[in-house]
């Protein structure tokens, strides 16, 4: 029950695009930390993808910094 509690307190708490640009974040990390420490076999295209999402988030921040 207290999954449930970490899963919908930060709908009702953060802004549904700070949320968004979280799960962003999150979905590659999740992808990566399961290939690197669990040995799990992932497919090519979600760490492609997993890659895509992660530069595009580098990108993104040299561009708020200006």
């Amino acid at each position: 029950m207290l999954y449930a509690f970490f899963l919908f307190w930060p709908a009702n708490v953060l802004p549904l695009y700070l949320l968004i640009a979280l799960l962003q974040i999150f979905i590659p990390l999740n992808i990566w930390m399961r290939l690197l420490i669990m040995q799990s076999e992932q497919h090519k295209k979600h760490n492609l993808a997993a890659a895509i999402i992660i530069i595009a988030l580098v990108v993104n921040s040299f561009v708020l910094i200006d």
